[in-house]
């Protein structure tokens, strides 16, 4: 999948595609286990990986096969470690080297070795967020001038259940609940995030809306979810097209959730499995979207789990998504990790310099529709 499809946007993709092209230094990826990191990697090879650059990778294991990678798995038993065969791989003049997982000093070291010495370096660690990965590596024994001159950028992620876009129930959150969002979220920064993609040029270009009809667009939703396990897959342009589309028309007018292009100017029609409607009263039994004319000020729409219906198997979410904080070392933040300051600090200051948090990223996804706000409390709550 690409970055994109992945989840990333705006000044956090800009950030990302400008540091890889950098000819050296060290990008991160780092969350717990299970929150996506190697895809993430596996996205930035597929985006690197061009005719006349050397991609060597140390994995364990291998979990995709790259064509035109040179991929190696670690076997401890014969004496193939993360470090050892970081070390052999330095002979061999690579332009880019991917270590799946920074576990050891050793390891570190080396890769920070690579990055001095004109390679890009890619690799993931076990860390709560993007500020605290440089305090570890600080722990692992690497001088901090020397994570200054090296790292470039640090990516912290967690995975969110994505909401069914057919079932899924909008709402205006209103009294304990906007208070809970008030004080979890920044939402001015959130907000503006969200105005931002809203109104991208390619969001709003990315495709005139074609006659179909809703199951053949619902179609298009559910595939980037499925059959990406074992290889690498590059998502058909037109499915790309259609997830923009839907998400661009929900955000400029969310009466028009659940239904076409053609029936927007038509009478409500439940897009779920259920008897048709005998009466206008019965028609409308879900809860409609709110109209954004009669938000009061400090209202927005979020939306919660549905019912459930055939397209999610009852469920009412419908595979995952990525929530990142991308964070950008410059000479801030190289001050600040010479001086050891603490992760807080560090934090602190990326966020003064336009950095998105992973619950601000999530609460932008949110005003999307794409998760709900339990999702990302669930997966950031410290």
């Amino acid at each position: 999948m690409t970055l994109e499809e992945l989840g990333f946007n705006g000044h956090a993709l800009e950030t990302i595609v400008r540091n890889l092209h950098k000819p050296h230094g060290m990008t991160l990826v780092t969350g717990p286990t299970g929150s996506g990191k190697s895809t993430t990697l596996y996205s930035v090879l597929s985006m690197l990986n061009t005719a006349g650059v050397n991609i060597s990778t140390i994995e364990d294991p291998v979990e995709y096969r790259v064509g035109g990678v040179n991929q190696t798995q670690v076997n401890p038993k014969a004496g193939m470690t993360f470090a050892s065969g970081l070390r052999a791989l330095l002979r061999q003049d690579p332009n880019i080297i991917m270590v799946g997982e920074v576990r050891d000093g050793e390891t570190a070291n080396l890769a920070v070795q690579a990055a001095l010495t004109g390679h890009v370096v890619l690799s993931t660690l076990h860390t709560n967020n993007a500020a605290t990965t440089l305090p570890r590596l600080l722990d692992m024994g690497i001088e901090p001038f020397l994570i200054s001159s090296t790292v470039n950028t640090v990516i912290g992620q967690r995975l969110v259940r994505r909401l069914c876009q057919t079932c899924r129930i909008p709402y205006v959150p209103v009294g304990v609940e906007l208070s809970n969002i008030k004080r979890d979220f920044q939402l001015d920064a959130a907000i503006k995030r969200y105005n931002e993609i809203k109104g991208m040029p390619e969001a709003a270009a990315a495709s005139t809306p074609e006659p179909e009809v809703k199951p053949k667009v619902e179609e298009q939703a559910i595939l980037p979810t499925e059959h990406k396990k074992g290889r690498v897959i590059n998502p058909e342009h037109e499915i790309i097209e259609g997830a923009k589309s839907i998400l661009d028309k929900i955000a400029a007018d969310p009466n028009i959730l659940n239904r076409s292009a053609e029936e927007a100017n038509k009478p409500k029609t439940v897009a779920q499995n259920a008897p048709a409607p005998k009466d206008p009263k019965t028609s409308a039994a879900p809860e409609p979207a709110p109209d954004p004319k009669d938000l009061k000020a400090g209202q927005f729409v979020l939306y919660k789990q549905g019912p459930g219906c055939e397209a999610c198997g009852g469920v009412g979410f419908q595979g995952r998504m990525g929530i990142y904080e991308v964070l950008e070392i410059d000479s801030t933040l190289s001050k600040l990790i010479v001086s050891r300051a603490t992760s807080d600090d560090i934090q602190m200051s990326a966020i003064r310099n336009g950095m998105l948090t992973m619950q601000q990223d999530g609460f932008v996804k949110a005003l999307l529709g794409k998760t709900t706000i339990e999702e990302i409390m669930r997966v950031t709550r410290e």
